[in-house]
């Protein structure tokens, strides 16, 4: 069926269960996996030495199966502790991936609120967010004339603090006005 509808990614939420990396990788279908234990690591849920293990843990047994990594999701829903708890996760993770795997791409952002609140992009950025990520990742549930609005806007904020990367969108809807 993902061959059939053109599908060349997936973001699964990631466990270790190695079924769908299996799949993805018959079907020639690229896979990041979407880690929620961030999200957990913020709300207190693990310890910062577990999430630290299952990040690392995770990367390294992985390492030729999974190369994209997705810290957490959509921080601006998530976090409630704003952007700043979420890019202090993003530090403690990306280290964690690093260190098992160099050569791994580790996915930031994640933001889906951005029409609402542009300020939460910018507060993560000014908090150092390009530092402990190789692409940002957005979520546009918006028309197509906002969606190229809030690009701009994205790539302006990223210029004026020289935190540019390679842009991301795992999920999105275009509705009508």
């Amino acid at each position: 069926l993902l061959q059939r509808l053109g599908v060349r990614w997936v973001r699964p939420n990631w466990t270790w269960a190695e079924r769908p990396m299996e799949w993805a990788k018959r079907y020639g279908v690229g896979y990041c996996a979407l880690m929620g234990v961030a999200n957990g690591f913020v709300r207190g849920e693990v310890t910062e030495q577990e999430y630290t293990q299952f990040v690392g843990e995770s990367v390294r047994r992985f390492k030729g199966c999974v190369r994209y990594w997705q810290l957490g999701n959509e921080f601006d829903v998530f976090h409630r502790g704003g952007p700043r708890s979420y890019v202090e996760a993003q530090r403690i993770g990306y280290a964690a991936a690093k260190a098992a795997d160099p050569g791994c791409v580790v996915v930031g952002g994640s933001i889906t609120d951005l029409e609402v609140r542009k300020a939460a992009w910018t507060e993560a950025l000014d908090a150092g967010l390009a530092k402990y990520c190789d692409a940002y990742d957005f979520h546009f549930y918006s028309d197509l004339q906002t969606t190229e609005e809030l690009l701009d806007f994205i790539h302006a904020s990223c210029r004026a603090r020289r935190a540019e990367k390679p842009i991301w969108v795992t999920e999105t809807t275009q509705i009508g006005r």
